[in-house]
């Protein structure tokens, strides 16, 4: 099983993902090879979702919040 077919498991459910200069916080909506696709609101200003792609190898861990 490779991490996109575990991750694919998830599809659906509020996740955080870490990187070295970053953190993000949303919904996971796809994963394709070598690929993360997530949906991120911005709860506090009312703002429009936003659609985020992040490149697995630049990851450095996910946690499945909900």
């Amino acid at each position: 099983m490779t991490i996109e077919q575990a991750l694919a498991t998830y599809i659906g459910r509020t996740i955080e993902i870490h990187q070295i200069t970053q953190y993000q916080e949303g919904h996971l909506v796809g994963v394709e090879e070598g690929l993360l696709n997530v949906l991120s609101e911005d709860v506090t200003y009312g703002a429009p979702p936003v659609s985020m792609t992040f490149l697995l190898q630049n990851v450095g861990f996910i946690r499945v919040i909900q």
